[in-house]
């Protein structure tokens, strides 16, 4: 990561923390972290990421070169990191970056039903606003969290683990971050498939009798 980005970094978590228009203020996961939500959601080629605060892309770019999703979709408000990331994904190979989709957006303007796996680390007021979007999601949609609960789903799995992260001040020594993650479903049932499936079983015993 180059030092004018770095700095840009800075400028989104300590001044726009506060900002009354943002969902959660941008801070950055480890790529171990990344790696570790997409290994917990068992992505793999068949799966199309929707990442809920997508930042710098970090989360697609792994997805994508390390699980070969066939979809990765970041939702980002911030116009500087969609621009970074944009970059970023138009330096990768072309198969690579044709599966790579990032949107400038507020998260609670996107309809989620494409996805088969999503990812968010939103910060506490933006893991209740992302909850209530996603609770009417289908069931077989999975869903990771990074460091906050939705407090009345019950998860699937938990994951205790930990980062090591730069301190804030900017200087060369790290700090251990433990994080804890966490793995949903979404609360509304079958997906669309699975309902005319039902649809079609239905109509051939109806032809039977």
């Amino acid at each position: 990561m180059n030092s004018n980005f770095k700095n840009r970094l800075k400028e989104v978590v300590l001044q726009r923390t506060n900002d009354e228009n943002r969902v959660a203020p941008f801070f950055p996961t480890s790529v171990k972290t990344c790696n570790e939500m997409l290994e917990l959601l068992e992505a793999n080629e068949n799966d199309i990421l929707y990442d809920i605060g997508s930042g710098d892309g970090r989360m697609l770019f792994e997805a994508v070169t390390n699980f070969n999703v066939m979809k990765a979709v970041g939702v980002e408000f911030d116009e500087h990191l969609v621009e970074y990331s944009k970059k970023k994904a138009n330096e990768l190979q072309d198969d690579l970056s044709n599966r790579i989709q990032i949107i400038k957006d507020d998260c609670r303007n996107i309809d989620y039903t494409e996805a088969t796996i999503i990812t968010c680390y939103m910060g506490e007021y933006g893991t209740s606003l992302v909850r209530d979007i996603l609770h009417e999601l289908p069931s077989t949609i999975k869903i990771v969290n990074l460091d906050y609960s939705f407090d009345d789903w019950d998860y699937e799995k938990k994951l205790d683990t930990f980062s090591r992260v730069p301190t804030v001040d900017g200087k060369e020594r790290k700090i251990i971050h433990p994080y804890t993650l966490y793995l949903y479903r979404g609360q509304g049932g079958y997906s669309n498939n699975d309902n005319n499936n039902d649809d079609d079983d239905n109509n051939n015993n109806k032809t039977e009798r």
